[in-house]
């Protein structure tokens, strides 16, 4: 009600509503005066779990705007609305066979070759779409038409062209798209204003050069907008940080000149912000000190929507996931809030009498990811911490997670801080609280990450091995450790992300 009518309720009659259908899913114009003008919920605790149930009252008691209801498609539907099962026979050139980045290979679309037929294809599926959920009362303004979620383009002699011309992949998929919303206008009617939105990720992140030629699709009908998803950059870092970082060695202030190039072809852009690590939820990853000053600077860009995704496909994570939420909710409405006030607020609402342990234990990992942070740039050149995917062992090396290393001549490492964080904060609070409350389960939870690095890194079994570790996570509800494929200490990209594999 308060999302929709700007309604607050103050009293303890009860009304009834009888007269007409209450159409919960209309959310266009919605305005609830957050710093960030619209903030999505993306996690799994609130978007959906394995089942793909999102959890809906969750979502609304955080007072989002959220994807199921603002957006169609998928960002990754190009296979999906364009499948070669259905034209691959009669327009073989429509399809390419890309490498990604991890050497796989997968099949995606050559936007050059489909022109204007299949451009009519895709404003026929934004027709489609939008005409099915509205009878469905499922009204949404939003449709997505993005490329495969891999970081590859199609490099046939047409696109090749195109790329030299515009300077990027993306000014073949902007001229594409420009024809999908133009096509849309001079064809199709559905009462109010759609919003078609193309996907700046991976191989297409980087704007075109600018020309006027480009300039976004606008009429009374439909507008053409750009979702800016950097998910190479670092999520450690501010967005303005200019330390090389991550498998590509851009700096998180690339990515926001890449934002600010996009806003030149006046349209709507939005930001698609990550908190995870996708193939290991179970790697420490400090997403909290940059948070806010990330927050502020997006808000002061004056971004459209904005969507920040954590830990998806499980209700339950460890590594403060359930903290990063509240946080992401309260820094959408004010990002200049109190961030630590918050920190604090939380934990000692969350985890009761052991409240102040775990806030003490995530100021240690925050202060030791500054450490490790710093020796990776001194090894690497660049901070390979931060970024989406581990893609390599490093944040299983062991000097990176151990500040007392003994031996003189070679330097061996033990678990010794991991082991003291378990026993100093995960004991310490967990003999504060009842056994079987809800609180004890929470810290429990938190203590799985530390649990799971020494034995990950060092072997040492002191609080379980892999084994132990999964039992406990099971019984804790937490179904997954990756979101789609794995990253183990070996470095292995073939392992799905259930539990039963962690390793």
């Amino acid at each position: 009600m308060n999302q929709l009518f700007g309604l607050e309720i103050y009293t303890d009659a009860v009304y009834e509503y009888t007269n007409t259908v209450f159409d919960y899913f209309v959310a266009e114009n919605t305005t609830f005066n957050p710093s960030l003008d619209n903030m999505w919920a993306m996690d799994g605790a609130i978007s959906s779990s394995d089942s793909q149930a999102v959890n809906t009252t969750y979502q609304r008691r955080l007072g989002y705007v959220n994807s199921w209801q603002i957006y169609s498609g998928t960002p990754h539907n190009f296979t999906d609305v364009v499948p070669y099962e259905t034209y691959g026979t009669a327009h073989p050139n429509w399809y390419y066979e890309a490498t990604s980045s991890n050497g796989t290979k997968f099949l995606t679309l050559c936007l050059a070759s489909g022109g204007d037929e299949m451009a009519g294809i895709v404003a026929k599926y934004v027709y489609d779409v939008i005409v099915s959920q509205d009878a469905q009362r499922n009204v949404k303004d939003f449709v997505f038409f993005g490329p495969p979620d891999a970081r590859g383009w199609c490099g046939c002699s047409s696109s090749e062209a195109l790329k030299t011309q515009y300077g990027a992949n993306s000014g073949e998929y902007l001229v594409f798209m420009n024809k999908v919303a133009k096509i849309f206008d001079q064809t199709y009617n559905v009462g109010r204003k759609i919003k078609i939105y193309m996907m700046a990720y991976n191989a297409v992140l980087e704007a075109p050069t600018y020309s006027s030629e480009l300039n976004f699709y606008k009429s009374d009908k439909v507008d053409l907008g750009v979702m800016f998803a950097p998910i190479e950059s670092s999520f450690y870092r501010a967005i303005t940080d200019d330390t090389a970082n991550g498998p590509y060695g851009k700096t998180n202030a690339y990515y926001l000149t890449q934002l600010q190039n996009w806003q030149k072809f006046g349209g709507e852009v939005a930001v698609w912000k990550y908190s995870a690590q996708f193939d290991n939820y179970f790697v420490p990853v400090d997403t909290f000190t940059n948070m806010q000053a990330t927050y502020k600077k997006y808000s002061e860009s004056g971004v459209d929507y904005f969507a920040d995704q954590g830990v998806s496909g499980t209700i339950n994570m460890t590594n403060f996931n359930a903290l990063k939420i509240y946080l992401k909710s309260k820094l959408a409405k004010d990002v200049n809030a109190d961030f630590e006030g918050l920190i604090r607020n939380f934990c000692n609402a969350y985890y009761g009498a052991g409240g102040n342990d775990m806030y003490n234990l995530i100021t240690a990992e925050r202060v030791w990811y500054a450490t490790l942070s710093a020796k990776m740039v001194q090894d690497k050149g660049k901070d390979m911490t931060g970024c989406h995917m581990l893609g390599n062992s490093d944040l299983f090396n062991k000097k990176y997670w151990d500040d007392t290393p003994t031996g003189t001549i070679i330097k061996k490492y033990d678990s010794s801080m991991l082991k003291g964080w378990y026993s100093n904060y995960i004991a310490s609070a967990l003999a504060k609280v009842d056994a079987d409350s809800e609180y004890a389960k929470r810290i429990k939870i938190e203590g799985l990450a530390i649990r799971y690095m020494a034995y990950a890194v060092y072997e040492d079994s002191t609080y379980g091995d892999f084994s132990t570790i999964i039992t406990d996570a099971k019984t804790l509800g937490i179904t997954r450790f990756a979101e789609g494929s794995a990253s183990t200490k070996n470095g292995s990209f073939h392992v799905s992300g259930i539990i039963d594999n962690l390793c």
